[in-house]
């Protein structure tokens, strides 16, 4: 048995061949790029190092690359797509090699009945068209008489490869032509069906075709066929949704049949009175496609069986209409057992009740910008139902809306200080790239069994095995549980980190965007920036005390311990975010009071000390009026001879039994909490400069000032002035903040507003509606 075990050194080996100096990594390589994990085909990686995203196009042929799929057969396994003359395969590759001056030829004296061309595309496609090219040219000429056939792949038999095939042109006389184009369609057999962004007629201008046949009725001297060329919708990103590390989950099995590129397997939905509503009976999908893509046609694809050449397929029929939902991700609340928590909005509702019913359902939906599908079963009449779903198409045309690459664990050889990350990018108007980070200091393992044949199986399974069908017990790193989540998006290359540090791992996410699937943003390289940590085993910190009241000033004390090595470089400079402005600020150092400078800001507290601190403990007294619950006080702490090197603190380790080890992280060391702020109104402390103005220039009272503050909310507050009879005469509108100030100058349409009294209300949106306060002031002259 064998066993892999964790080891860093390893895991990160490759990290050391990446272009680095003393205080950088740089990612600028195929070779480095390769390392990091990608959604297949959504991100390219070019040989030049750079990377952009993947294009998929429209009008493909998918000839081109047939060879990179495959699927299963009754006699052979599993086999790739290709092409097969049964006479002269040797030269058979001339047909789809792009160059009209080479030619595929039958033997001399071959039967024309065992001639033809067989064409294995790999994967169920939506064709529009075939175009065939003959020479004419050295004594060869095009075939005069012959036949195009395709099938969908559907067999015919349980246990042989044997395709029922429709004909889709034949000559009708001796053809001279150099060119013939096959247009492709098909008629469903409905037209009552409704539903938006749909396809309702019964013509559809495509057809799904597996394989294809060429098959001449003469093969007499000279008869060539330079080119096969066939035209698709284009390229189907479903079929490559694993590929790009995503799912298909449903409350059916075999769901994920729906992109597995044929129709011999298929997504069965029975329901009978019992469960024929889709909640209960498992009739739904969530599909996730692993990149974010300007979606701009949906297909669903299903067929009677008799139309497949089966007898049957155990059930028959058509949906009697379904719900369809695209969302790009972005979260929301939701009390739903089915769907992800994203915010959903309907592509389709679709009533395929009344005959003649619909098979094929073709959504047109101009490039909506998506990643998930949400798919139910829906019934007007909420009937029993029995049908397959044979598969889903989905296109994309162009680039993707955003894909990411990801870094492995990236190992700095101890604690360091990350001070920011930039990247060398080209990004035309529309696109842009974002890194997120996440650090920590420990990695924990996976284990992953497998018998000796390579098949996975759970830990209870492997260990029930013998000894002799054991195979490896395979150990993948993953994060500790001292690991951050992952950070806010640095938005521009140079920005300040802004994941915790410092750390000794860390994991980048890059992004790339794009609002037009035409453009792509490019990137060259990304740098990760740092330097030695100013305390290599950080710095602890808390707050005290832990409760107060919101919007009352409280006496505060932070307390910052550093844990001492003797590489440290200490620091001499504390950065306190605050909430508004604080007083009374103070400073102490092993507790002893210090005269410190002191720069506050509107929300930071800048302290520089008098002294460098390595060891001692250091304590910031101040005052301050917190407002939201609960407030958190994040620190950094810096080094006056090294100003961009800051060092974020981290919640205080507590030894609760006394033996001098630590037991714990206190992880709300660094909140204030506000017990008082789960009750009361939005809009509260509501003060009025005055209840009378006198907007006559004299500087004294020549305007109202109203200053409030706003719990449990992030948007803005407006002031709306009306008059007694309630017609609105001016709006103020307020900025983002906890505390607000609005300001009426005294002024209506411009001028000094008449003498008179006026109804102020301040207006702010809540989840509830809409909260208001009311007061009156008077303008006199």
């Amino acid at each position: 048995m064998a066993k892999t075990s964790l080891c860093i050194i390893a895991m990160t080996a490759w990290l050391l061949s990446s272009r680095a100096a003393a205080d950088e990594i740089r990612f600028e390589s195929l070779r480095d790029w390769q390392q990091w994990t990608s959604p297949i085909g959504a991100i390219q990686l070019r040989q030049d190092g750079q990377v952009e995203l993947g294009w998929y196009g429209t009008d493909t042929d998918p000839m081109d690359n047939m060879s990179l799929f495959s699927h299963p057969t009754r006699k052979s396994g599993e086999v790739f797509g290709g092409l097969t003359a049964h006479s002269n395969n040797r030269n058979a590759r001339f047909v789809f090699d792009n160059d009209h001056d080479t030619w595929w030829q039958p033997d001399a004296g071959a039967d024309p009945d065992n001639a033809w061309i067989h064409i294995d595309l790999g994967r169920l496609v939506l064709l529009k068209e075939i175009r065939l090219v003959f020479p004419d040219t050295l004594d060869v000429r095009p075939f005069r008489d012959f036949s195009v056939f395709v099938s969908e792949g559907s067999t015919v038999s349980p246990s042989e490869d044997v395709w029922r095939f429709q004909r889709v042109f034949t000559t009708t006389e001796p053809n001279k032509l150099g060119e013939i184009i096959i247009p492709l369609s098909i008629e469903d057999f409905g037209d009552a069906a409704t539903g938006e962004n749909m396809v309702l007629g019964k013509t559809l201008d495509f057809k799904p075709v597996h394989y294809i046949r060429f098959l001449p009725h003469e093969v007499g001297e000279g008869a060539a066929l330079a080119e096969i060329e066939v035209t698709a919708i284009g390229d189907n990103i479903a079929l490559t949704t694993f590929d790009r590390g995503g799912t298909i989950r449903s409350g059916r099995p075999k769901v994920e049949e729906l992109r597995d590129g044929t129709v011999d397997n298929a997504w069965p939905l029975i329901a009978n009175n019992l469960n024929r509503f889709w909640q209960d009976g498992g009739m739904w999908f969530e599909w996730d496609l692993g990149a974010l893509f300007h979606v701009s046609r949906i297909v669903l694809y299903q067929w009677p069986p008799n139309h497949l050449g089966r007898t049957t397929f155990g059930i028959g029929g058509t949906n009697n209409g379904y719900n369809l939902e695209m969302t790009d991700g972005t979260p929301i609340a939701r009390d739903d057992a089915f769907r992800s928590p994203f915010d959903y909005t309907r592509v389709s509702l679709v009533d395929n009740s009344r005959a003649p019913v619909r098979y094929v359902f073709d959504h047109h939906l101009e490039d909506r910008v998506g990643r998930y599908l949400f798919w139910n079963h829906f019934d007007v009449q909420d009937r029993r139902v029995g049908y397959i779903m044979l598969e889903v198409f989905i296109y994309s045309a162009g680039y993707p809306a955003q894909a990411a690459l990801t870094s492995d664990f990236i190992d700095l050889g101890g604690a360091k200080s990350i001070t920011g990350i930039s990247w060398d990018a080209d990004t035309p108007p529309g696109t842009r790239i974002t890194v997120q980070t996440r650090t920590g200091n420990e990695l924990d393992a996976e284990q992953f069994f497998f018998k000796k044949n390579g098949e996975p199986v759970t830990e209870a399974q492997y260990n029930k095995l013998p000894k002799v069908v054991r195979g490896e017990i395979v150990e993948v790193p993953k994060e500790g549980a001292d690991w951050s989540g992952w950070s806010e998006p640095h938005l521009s290359s140079g920005q300040s980190f802004r994941s915790p540090t410092p750390r000794r791992l860390l994991r980048m996410r890059v992004s790339l965007e794009t609002e037009d699937p035409k453009i792509t943003p490019v990137l060259n390289a990304v740098t990760l920036h740092f330097d030695e940590a100013l305390v290599q085993k950080g710095v602890e910190a808390a707050i005290y005390p832990r409760e107060a009241i919101a919007g009352e000033w409280q006496d505060f004390r932070y307390v910052l311990q550093p844990v001492f090595t003797v590489r440290d470089q200490g620091f001499d400079r504390v950065i306190l975010p605050v909430p508004g402005q604080v007083r009374n600020v103070s400073l102490r150092i092993n507790g002893e009071e210090v005269e410190g400078a002191v720069e506050s800001t509107v929300d930071t507290l800048i302290i520089a000390m008098p002294r460098r601190s390595l060891r001692d403990s250091v304590e910031v007294m101040f005052t301050a009026r917190p407002l939201n619950n609960p407030t958190r006080f994040l620190a950094s702490v810096a080094n006056s001879a090294q100003p961009d090197n800051r060092q974020e603190v981290r919640p205080l380790e507590v030894d609760d039994d006394g033996d001098g080890e630590f037991d714990r992280t206190d992880r709300e060391a660094l909140f204030v909490f506000l017990p008082n702020t789960t009750s009361g109104g939005t809009i509260r402390n509501l003060v009025a400069s005055s209840r009378v103005i006198t907007p006559n220039g004299d500087a004294i009272n020549d305007d109202l000032r109203i200053t409030f503050d706003l719990f449990r909310t992030k948007v803005a507050a407006e002031l709306r002035l009306y008059s007694l009879s309630g017609h609105l005469l001016q709006v103020v509108a307020g900025q983002r903040g906890e505390t607000q100030q609005l300001v009426w100058d005294g002024m209506v349409d411009d001028r000094p507003a008449p003498p008179g009294i006026y109804v102020c209300r301040i207006e702010v949106p809540t989840e509830a509606g809409q909260e208001a306060k009311t007061l009156l002031v008077s303008v006199a002259y």
